[in-house]
């Protein structure tokens, strides 16, 4: 039993982390509302013809990326489509590996909750947050130092070509230009931080409740 318990607390360090920056990660990429804060606050709709192009682009690669329509807009470029092509593909491996990752934590909290093993479970999850808060941390630093490297380093991890470089008058970098992916960093690493601290609170709660554990 100490070694099923011993297990099911490491599934839970390793995997909160991944379910907390995965299920950000993927809440953002499809969050139009903050692709269109963006868009004001970059002055992304001047690059095009009207506002309503941007909006009908951005709502079609959404779409796109979640697997529910292809990509047929003209504002896209041959290249670019096959770009998001590989990017669609990045997602939905990631889509996968968060899925997992909440099966696997949803089952072994539930497995805590019914042997009543409160401390356990309270530890798993609050060593698991604070782990992501560490992982985000280190992150966000060496993205300030130097941003571009990370950045190329990424592409070229994850992708197996080089048709993420693109062209300034291409309209994919138009409409997602460097301030972006800087903007949408940000915006991530809060949201992050923000869920972690929201678990570190629910351990916090356990701790104070919990008399009868172990």
């Amino acid at each position: 039993t100490k070694r099923i318990m011993k297990i099911s607390q490491s599934l839970i360090i390793i995997f909160l982390p991944l379910m907390i920056i995965l299920s950000n990660l993927l809440f953002l990429t499809n969050n139009n509302s903050f692709y269109e804060t963006n868009y004001k606050k970059e002055n992304i709709y001047q690059n095009f013809q009207s506002v309503l192009q941007v909006q009908s682009a951005t709502k079609e690669l959404i779409g796109y990326l979640r697997g529910q329509n292809n990509l047929e807009d003209n504002l896209y470029s041959l290249q670019a489509k096959i770009h998001l092509k590989d990017v669609k593909s990045l997602i939905h491996l990631t889509s996968l590996v968060n899925y997992l990752s909440i099966l696997v934590v949803a089952i072994t909290v539930l497995y805590f909750l019914i042997r009543k093993k409160f401390k356990p479970l309270k530890r798993a999850i609050f060593i698991g947050s604070s782990a992501t808060i560490s992982i985000i941390f280190i992150i966000a630093i060496s993205l300030l130092v130097n941003f571009d490297f990370i950045f190329t380093i990424f592409h070229k991890i994850f992708f197996n070509n080089n048709l993420w470089l693109f062209p300034e008058e291409d309209n994919l970098i138009k409409l997602f230009p460097h301030e972006f992916f800087m903007a949408f960093a940000y915006k991530l690493f809060l949201n992050i931080l923000s869920t972690a601290f929201a678990f570190i609170l629910v351990a916090v709660l356990f701790i104070k409740n919990d008399k009868l554990s172990n």
